[in-house]
């Protein structure tokens, strides 16, 4: 890691030691000592230390604003504010040649060299924005702009609409799919009408679905879309749909809504001095709407801002998220055409869609834009802004097609696809697109093959200041839950059914406790046949337990064989290594400590794997080895010992056997085996990984499936962009009359538990139904946990942190009338923790419980496991046991 630097504030001096700039300042500046050196940032040492093996970090967990400088959270948004280093290096060496010799520098009293940023108490602050020179201060406001006319007291924030009636009507119309038709009906018919002669709808601005759409079409604020064709060589002429990028921008600026949630901070980035940067997020992902009509597809393009705070901008219902294109989907490939291979098509098809890309970035690109545009902002001030793009969000096979590599390959490094399946020790070398783009203008195709890179012109080549490999963005939806771990549950399936414990697993499976957030199966997971992202996402809660739990299984069950047991217990390892990975990266909050722990959670995965080979292999090797099998015949003596002891040798031995033909050549060579071990270093360079998901993108597919269930099939793409346009401006505007109006404080009336990330409460309905079925299902007694107190009635530490799992048994309250108070009482039934020294009773009363336990049986009514990773707050509070 780079030294860290500091400028003197009176001076052009750097200083990289702080000694030698107490000296300086001391020296030939002791009129402003004690100001300056009482601000000096100081080197704090990391207080997490490194996981040790089967444990996790509990007690080093981090707070969300636990002011370390070496902390990584959601809030700031480190990967959109900071992320063009090239020409801060440039600068910074800059500035180090001046300041060589002191004598020739003079001093700049003009020019403060240090900014510091006004925050609330205990914010936290990275020590880089606090030495943040001059040149990348954030821009003062160049003139105001006020919003006087929406600030009259005559204006009508319902415009173009009269009044609240003829506003909710509208919206009616529009959110409830009501057909053009029906419409025309609903006004000649008069159905408003009332017997006293006044005609209701005598309020109403519009009088038919011509007068009506006339009406909204008013509204529509948002940029204009444009239409653009293109022509490939085997299907007729096809459309695409685009927005200025520009004109987007502008408009998510000056909605009202976002005002609390922006974010204006200084970064690491070349702009001109007093400007504003706005990072410009692209989202993208093909999407099936049917299988009828000619197999329609949608391949919609999105943006948003990085000053909107990840946790508003991912949120749906906040619209952040607009679609500023509609790309065309390429026509699928044709085989047997002479003079036409199928990869000439693809890279025809590829340029094309490049081409297209490019027209629509191409306002990013403009000198004009790098100097900074004037944009108005909702705090009545216009602003000098620099839109650069910092983020791609799309899964692996949309990188490959954005940066026109081969889908077998990294989009980050050069790693060999042979090299997938292993960690490697040693970083593989970031692609260097400048030389992609000089081979492609000298026609040098060999070179572009090697690093599977296609031989296209890349849109993203001429984007200034922008490296392709730098807005590739970890997609925890489709490479953790839909890949890997769904990858690792064929493997779990496999062996289980090899050790013959699968039947247990879907017993146990169906049969899980509740818990808050937690959606409890009521079938076996192989009744199931298709899984979403949440459905994944449950699993990843509570896999390791469960097959824990099968493993561990005593009672009325066969043993496992001797010859498993080692393999057991390698598997619990690299199912618990892997789902402890997937469970950090979720962490909205990071230290060193955490990310080290995620580097060795990985490094341990990969040295366990192997026991899961067997289970990858190919179908021509499994035909192998049960061919190879079927040839070998058991001894067969006549005593009864000896021959049960050779029957045992002889199964060994085929295992052993099996196990080395299914292992020849199978591999884990596969991309997203790979991507997972850029996960950490893109912590530290971009912040934490879910503001990146993909989830926002799927989640926005759905107003414009429904759009295209809504429209007649035949030129389907303007219809979808009328009906979609017509409903997120009502959405918009709901939500900014919602910013407009006095809100209210709220007031809680539930004990809540605090989450692990600090940013809100977690609410345990614990129920306990006696004797009566809940749900009509089964009767209820959730599991608790409760405090072991010593007799001075404080908290003792345990096996469990402090805490004990106990069975609710009844839940009750005593009301004191006299003095007007009230007392929730339960009983339950603790159980004892399996080598804990501390004794625990059997039952009793208890006036405080600390919310839900999720247990999993074992042996029943005998043996449980407690499954701490059912949830973030769970896992970093209870110890984990070995």
């Amino acid at each position: 890691m780079n030294s860290q630097k500091t400028r003197c504030p009176w001076c052009s001096r750097v200083y990289t030691a702080s000694g030698a700039y107490t000296n300086h300042i001391l020296k030939h500046h002791p009129e402003h000592a004690q100001q300056t050196i009482s601000r000096l940032p100081r080197r704090q040492p990391d207080a997490s230390e490194d996981s040790p093996e089967g444990t996790h970090p509990t007690a080093e967990a981090p707070s969300p604003r636990s002011g370390s400088s070496e902390v990584y959270e959601s809030d700031i948004d480190p990967t959109e504010l900071a992320q063009i280093y090239d020409d801060y290096d440039d600068i910074e060496s800059a500035d180090n040649e001046e300041s060589d010799d002191e004598s020739d520098v003079e001093a700049s009293p003009e020019r403060p060299a240090f900014e510091l940023v006004d925050r609330e108490p205990n914010a936290y602050t990275p020590n880089i924005i606090l030495q943040m020179p001059s040149r990348y201060h954030t821009g003062e406001p160049i003139r105001p702009f006020p919003f006087s006319k929406e600030r009259s007291l005559a204006y009508n924030y319902l415009h173009p609409f009269l009044n609240p009636r003829d506003y909710k009507l509208a919206q009616f119309f529009t959110l409830s799919k009501v057909p053009k038709t029906r419409i025309d009906d609903f006004f000649r018919d008069n159905i408003l009408s009332t017997s006293a002669g006044d005609p209701p709808t005598s309020q109403i601005s519009y009088k038919s679905t011509y007068t009506f759409y006339k009406q909204i079409a008013q509204m529509v604020t948002d940029s204009a879309w444009t239409t653009g064709s293109v022509e490939y060589a085997l299907c007729p002429k096809g459309e695409f749909y685009y927005q200025d990028i520009i004109e987007c921008i502008q408009y998510l600026l000056v909605q009202c809504i976002f005002v609390p949630h922006m974010i204006w901070e200084p970064v690491k980035c070349n702009i001109p001095v007093g400007s504003m940067l706005i990072p410009v997020l692209l989202a993208s992902d093909q999407t099936h709407l049917t299988n009828y009509s000619g197999d329609k597809k949608l391949w919609p393009l999105y943006m948003s801002i990085g000053n909107i705070k990840s946790t508003i901008r991912n949120k749906p219902t906040m619209n952040a998220w607009i679609p500023i294109a509609l790309l065309p989907v390429p026509p699928k490939r044709l085989y047997k055409i002479p003079n036409y291979s199928t990869e000439t098509q693809e890279l025809n098809a590829l340029q094309i869609t490049h081409e297209i890309l490019s027209h629509i970035l191409s306002p990013l690109a403009d000198a004009k834009t790098q100097e900074g545009i004037e944009m108005v902002y909702c705090n009545e001030n216009i602003y000098r802004c620099v839109p650069k793009l910092f983020a791609w969000l799309a899964d692996h096979m949309e990188n490959a097609t954005i940066h026109g590599i081969a889908s077998n390959h990294c989009p980050i490094c050069v790693a060999p696809p042979n090299e997938f399946g292993e960690l490697s020790e040693r970083p593989y070398e970031i692609r260097p697109h400048p030389q992609y783009a000089v081979a492609y203008q000298n026609t040098d195709v060999q070179q572009l093959e090697a690093d599977g890179v296609k031989n296209i012109n890349n849109a993203l080549w001429y984007i200034p200041h922008c490296e392709p490999y730098g807005i590739v963005r970890p997609d925890m939806l489709h490479t953790l839950l839909l890949r890997i771990l769904t990858h690792l549950m064929k493997w779990v399936l496999d062996f289980l059914e090899h050790i013959g414990r699968l039947t247990i697993f879907d017993h146990l499976w169906s049969r899980l406790p509740p818990f808050p957030e937690f959606t409890r199966p009521n079938k076996a997971y192989r009744s199931i046949s298709q899984w979403q992202g949440k459905e994944m996402r449950n699993l990843l809660r509570v896999l390791l337990g469960v097959f824990t739990a099968v493993l561990s299984q005593t009672t009325d069950i066969t043993p496992i064989v001797s010859r498993h047991k080692s393999s057991c217990r390698k598997a619990i390892l690299c199912v618990r290594y892997i789902t402890d990975f997937m469970l950090m990266a979720q962490y909205q909050t990071h230290t060193l400590g955490t990310i080290q722990s995620m580097k060795d959670y990985l490094s341990d995965f990969h040295e366990y794997k192997d026991v899961f080979l067997r289970f990858h292999a190919t179908k021509a090797t499994k035909n192998a080895a049960k061919q190879a099998t079927k040839d070998l015949h058991a001894p067969c003596p006549p005593r009864l010992a000896k021959r049960q002891k050779l029957q045992e040798q002889f199964r060994t031995e085929v295992d052993e056997l099996v196990d080395n033909l299914l292992s020849t050549g199978a591999h884990y060579n596969f991309p997203k085996i790979h991507l997972i071990s850029h996960f950490a270093d893109q912590i530290v360079k971009y912040g934490s990984l879910p503001q990146y998901s993909t989830e926002i993108c799927e989640a926005s597919h759905k107003p414009l499936k429904d759009r295209s269930r809504r429209s007649n099939h035949v030129n389907p793409i303007p219809q979808i962009i009328r009906t979609y346009t017509r409903a997120y401006n009502f959405a918009m505007r709901e939500r900014n009359i919602e910013q407009w109006l006095v809100e209210l404080p709220y007031i809680p009336d539930e004990v809540a538990i605090p989450t692990f990330n600090g940013d809100g409460h977690m609410i345990h309905h614990i129920r306990c139904t006696g004797g009566e079925l809940f749900r009509k299902q089964d009767q209820r007694h959730d599991w608790v946990f409760a405090r072991r107190r010593g007799q001075t009635g404080k908290s003792t530490p345990g096996a469990l942190n402090g805490r004990v799992p106990a069975r609710l048994n009844a839940l009750f309250k005593l009301q004191n009338i006299l003095e007007n108070t009230c007392y929730r009482l339960a009983h339950i039934s603790l159980l004892t923790i399996v080598g804990s020294p501390t004794p625990d009773g059997p039952e009793g009363m208890i006036a405080d419980i600390e919310g839900m336990a999720h247990l999993i049986t074992i042996n029943p009514d005998q043996l449980y496991l407690v499954n701490n990773r059912i949830d973030l707050h769970t896992w970093n509070d209870i110890h984990d046991g070995n």
